[in-house]
This record gives structure tokens, sequence and C-alpha cells, in this order.
């Protein structure tokens, strides 16, 4: 990754990086930070999922979005204004979570990875994000 310089400013420039290279990543970590963006949502958050990779979500507005997708404990909440404050060191509360509890996480997450992907085949995508959104409209639908 590089730096790149101009208009009185610096800029972080990523270089590329292959699809593979990109999922490896998460693959390799037990735990993957998802800090706030411009949006609660996070094309990052279904990648770690799908990958195995535990989220790290800063406040609770990104848990909010995906709780229809998916159980508690399937994720680590840090809290924003603590952690803003210097009160949460990440790495040590990270480190201080039993080991049986991020093997029960990587567990769920191993079962409902599927609800965030996509596919085309109707053997293949039972369970599938699509499925799940269907599921929901046509509970919602159904009830009074």
């Amino acid at each position: 990754m590089g730096l790149s310089y101009g208009d009185n400013h610096t800029y972080f420039k990523p270089d590329p990086v292959s699809v593979r290279e990109y999922g490896s990543w998460f693959q390799r970590s037990v735990f993957c930070l998802q800090p706030g963006g411009d949006s609660p949502g996070r094309k990052s958050i279904s990648d770690a999922i799908t990958q195995g990779c535990i989220p790290v979500l800063f406040g609770n507005v990104s848990a909010a979005q995906y709780a229809w997708f998916y159980p508690p404990e399937t994720h680590i909440d840090i809290d924003l204004d603590m952690f803003m404050n210097g009160e949460i060191d990440i790495k040590t509360h990270l480190e201080s979570i039993p080991k049986s509890y991020i093997a029960r996480i990587q567990q769920k997450l191993a079962l409902v990875s599927k609800s965030f992907t996509y596919n085309y085949d109707e053997e293949i995508g039972y369970g599938d994000a699509i499925y799940h959104i269907l599921d929901l409209v046509a509970t919602h639908a159904a009830s009074p």
C-alpha cells in the first residue's frame, strides 16, 4: 500500500489486490475490525462473515442493520464512545475474549454465512440472502 502526494494533501492509495488475496486476509484473521463509514452498512462485514472472520463492530448501528440475518453472538461489539475516549484498548479487549467463546462465534458464523451470499441455482441458493429476504417479506405480509 502506498501514499500519494498532491494538492498539499496526502492520500492513502491502496495497491490493487486480487479477490483471492483479499479473501485470504479474512480467512487468516480471527477478528476483522469494521469501523463505521459513510453509512451503517459495510460490504466488508458480509465479506468477513462469509470468510469466517469475526466482525468487530463499533457502536450498535451496523449490528442493528444485520440483526435479521444472523443471531446474537456472531460479532463483537465495541462501545464507540469508550473507544473514542481511550477507555478501551482494542488489542487488549480482543485478547481477553476466551477461546471457547471465539470458537462458539466461529461455529455460528459458519451456520449463517450462507445467508450473506446470493445464488442463482435454486438448490444451492436455499438459505441464501434472497431466500431470507423473501421469507421475511412473506412472514410480514401474513401477519395481521
